[in-house]
């Protein structure tokens, strides 16, 4: 089981390294960060780059990226969810009237760029707008506001049950021995297998 374990562990950082060979040159202009939490690799697309200010409308510039990312996700298993963010300065226009309504239609297109050729299954897809609510840094100056206006695709591990399962039990070490399968009672939470923050790409 500890094998199995770290073998995930070095599958999540594998792909993480061979996405960023990939978008070398994007993460080297702060368009793109990827980073391994946890269960999930997480890839930051950031405004610049990708959206002009207040529009949920894809710069031309952008989709050479969205064809690495999906020739990438067709070789990475998991469910995929599409978040976006905003930076807390208020929008109000015909189309949005409010920073949730641009994040959601910013994860929207983002979406469904990634599922326009039809090679990635649409059923692996959860899109969702935060707003303002989720930002990465204070918004209290015109650098970090940039930093929190993104959208993550988020790919999460996939589940084996009876993996999961195994590993809670692991983990709690005061469980009785007749544990109900398939109802752990051993806190395994997503930072089990966190890497430093220094191993964001």
């Amino acid at each position: 089981m500890i094998q199995k374990i770290q073998q995930m562990v070095e599958e999540r950082e594998n792909n993480a390294m061979d996405l960023a060979q990939k978008l070398e040159k994007e993460i080297r202009n702060e368009q793109v960060e990827i980073e391994v939490k946890g269960k999930k690799m997480i890839i930051r697309v950031q405004e610049k780059g990708s959206f002009d200010s207040g529009s949920a409308e894809l710069q031309d510039a952008f989709f050479p990226i969205l064809e690495k990312l999906v020739s990438s996700l067709r070789n990475i298993e998991g469910d995929i969810s599409i978040e976006g963010h905003t930076d807390s300065i208020p929008i109000k226009t015909a189309l949005f009237p409010s920073n949730f309504d641009l994040s959601v239609a910013r994860a929207l297109e983002v979406a469904r760029g990634l599922m326009e050729d039809g090679t990635l299954d649409t059923n692996r897809f959860h899109v969702v707008g935060w707003g303002a609510t989720r930002p990465l840094e204070p918004n209290s100056t015109p650098a970090n506001r940039a930093v929190n206006r993104r959208v993550e695709i988020i790919v999460h591990e996939p589940s084996d049950p009876r993996s999961q399962d195994k590993i809670k039990q692991m983990m709690d070490f005061t469980a009785p021995p007749d544990v109900e399968k398939g109802k752990p009672t051993g806190p395994a939470g997503d930072n089990l297998f966190e890497l430093d923050s220094n191993e964001i790409f």
